[in-house]
């Protein structure tokens, strides 16, 4: 009997703890981070600003549909884990400024702001992002299994290789 009941209290006060743990858990996270890219900024701008093609380059995305391609566009990022998320553009301004607003179906919602400037041979990115989670569950998973920084972080790196690649293309065809 005890062989059974100490594994079994030990499981419940294991879920009882992080069930509590969640209710100190703020609601929302945010996180900057600034990037340098040894690309032009219109290279890179091209690439942040085509959400269709993403699911080619973002090892991340299973899949991208697109919701609207009129201004401003919409899309659903299937990835490769996690839950489907419903993008739209917000502030589009040509190779300096680009926002979104996403959400799930799982009690999550966000923004991401995504500012650049060219600085001599390289562009500079500043990129924030805000995400808003509801429920002890998600909050829990959110803590757990994302890294902001590194999705950051991630994103960026594939954007740029992207960049890199297209610009090498347009200078073979030329």
């Amino acid at each position: 009997m005890k062989v059974v009941l100490y594994p079994l209290i030990f499981g419940v006060a294991g879920l009882l703890g992080a069930w509590l743990w969640t209710l100190t858990l703020p609601d929302t996270f945010t996180i900057t981070k600034r990037m340098e890219f040894d690309v032009p900024l219109a290279a890179l701008w091209k690439v942040y600003t085509d959400p269709a093609t993403q699911a080619s380059w973002r090892s991340t995305i299973a899949r991208v549909e697109m919701v609207s391609r009129e201004s401003p566009k919409s899309w659903r990022e299937i990835p490769v884990h996690g839950p489907v998320l419903l993008f739209t553009e917000r502030i589009v301004q040509e190779e300096r400024l680009y926002t979104l607003h996403f959400q799930s179906e799982h009690k999550t919602s966000g923004f991401y702001k995504a500012e650049f400037t060219p600085d001599k041979r390289k562009t500079v990115g500043i990129f924030t992002e805000r995400v808003t989670v509801s429920g002890a569950l998600p909050k829990l998973l959110f803590q757990l299994f994302v890294d902001l920084s590194q999705e950051i972080e991630t994103y960026g790196r594939e954007a740029e290789a992207e960049a890199r690649r297209r610009l090498s293309q347009e200078s073979s065809l030329s």
